[in-house]
């Protein structure tokens, strides 16, 4: 008999002989493939606000459009907001205790509807695994600092609607964990729990990004898809203690990428250089909650060179660079109500002036009150600062108030 035809022969005899084990209920070590477990369900959220800025310094003409699909505000303006979300989710238990799951969002941005993250997980004995477009695990695992607002402080909805100098390359590192890889194709491992004892909780992560080739814009890079990159990784170590009535969490996280040039007009010397140089975030967040209150703080650091950080500032959007971000917070719920008071401040080089620091600051006081199950209102009163190094300054209060739904 031919080697092929023999080698097909075998292979079809191995896949058909599991499913006539399971159809005369025989005791075998496959799978079973039955799919009266197959769960599906299907949840998102409806986030509805009105707001005002006043802006110190204007923008220039042309206004910028975020990623979010939201617009940046270059003066003084009331302004509509609608963020809507949809998840389609579904799962299935397999004989063997595994668990296969997965997720298609979908988000409207502008009037439109696209895909969003799109994955699937795959819960067994030794942890979690998690492929398709979903954000890294130092960002999914990620301590932050107590934060009740409707608009946030990290990766704040709030630079939609404040002028933040985008346009003159005003340097800001917007968030304490890492979020150039956006929801770029990725393989997300999580460790199972390792309980040390009933009150200490260690989980491990880690984050392989093999490229964000072939992805949608929204999805690469951040922002543009004409910044790539090459490949990054990211890793993260979240511990969790209770000692008595107090809850103490834990997370340290460490990314780097690998930034690429494409389809810009940049000298070859200058781009293999800008290849060479890596980009890095690394930090910790930390919490401590006792009854109804919460209290703590984050410290990221961006470490990337100049050249690289002018390269990423070619697009359009948050401009990022070597330097710091700290936010802090704390946060306390009475029945149906919540409330926190929550700080962001990011230290990072200018674009063109590396030995001078661009300064953004942000304070938002939040309330949050439950009407009934999966409907909420929400107030934000907040005031943002930007120190340019290189430009005139702008501050703004904002006044934000808000209703969301969720299914």
């Amino acid at each position: 008999m031919n080697f092929k035809k023999l080698m097909g022969t075998i292979a079809l005899v191995g896949l058909i002989l599991p499913y006539e084990a399971n159809a005369a209920e025989q005791q075998t070590n496959y799978v079973s493939y039955d799919n009266s477990d197959l769960e599906f369900s299907i949840s998102g959220h409806l986030n509805w606000a009105l707001g005002v800025s006043h802006n110190s310094r204007k923008g220039a003409k042309d206004k910028t459009v975020h990623e979010s699909g939201y617009v940046s505000q270059d003066s003084d303006d009331a302004f509509l907001w609608t963020d809507a979300e949809i998840d389609f989710s579904g799962k299935k238990r397999y004989n063997n205790g595994n668990e296969l799951s997965f997720v298609m969002q979908l988000d409207t941005v502008r009037g439109s509807v696209e895909m969003d993250e799109v994955y699937f997980n795959l819960d067994t004995d030794f942890g979690r695994f998690m492929v398709g477009n979903k954000p890294n695990v130092a960002k999914i695992l990620a301590v932050t600092a107590p934060d009740e607002s409707g608009m946030g402080i990290n990766d704040s909805d709030a630079f939609s609607f404040i002028y933040d100098g985008s346009d003159e390359n005003f340097a800001i590192n917007p968030s304490s964990y890492p979020i150039l890889d956006n929801d770029s194709a990725k393989i997300n491992y999580l460790t199972p729990e390792f309980k040390f004892s009933e009150n200490h909780t260690l989980v491990l992560g880690v984050s392989a990004m093999p490229s964000d080739k072939g992805m949608q814009p929204n999805n690469s890079f951040y922002e543009k898809n004409a910044i790539k990159f090459k490949y990054g990784a990211s890793s993260v170590a979240y511990y969790e203690a209770e000692f008595g009535k107090y809850t103490w969490a834990l997370s340290a996280d460490y990314t780097w990428y690998k930034a690429k040039n494409k389809d810009l007009n940049i000298p070859e010397d200058t781009i293999d250089g800008i290849e060479k140089d890596n980009i890095y975030q690394y930090g910790f967040g930390t919490t401590l909650s006792w009854g109804n209150w919460s209290v703590g703080g984050t410290y990221s650091y961006v470490n990337m060179s100049q050249e690289t950080a002018q390269l990423l500032a070619k697009r359009k959007g948050v401009v990022m660079n070597n330097g710091y971000v700290w936010t802090a917070g704390i946060s306390h719920k009475f029945g149906p109500l919540s409330s926190s008071l929550s700080f962001i401040q990011s230290r990072a080089n200018n674009i063109n002036l590396e030995d001078k620091k661009d300064v953004f600051s942000m304070g938002i006081l939040g309330l949050k009150y439950t009407i009934s199950k999966g409907v909420s209102t929400w107030l934000d009163l907040g005031y943002a600062k930007f120190d340019s190094a290189e430009h005139k300054d702008n501050k703004s209060p904002l006044a934000v108030l808000g209703l969301k739904v969720e299914f």
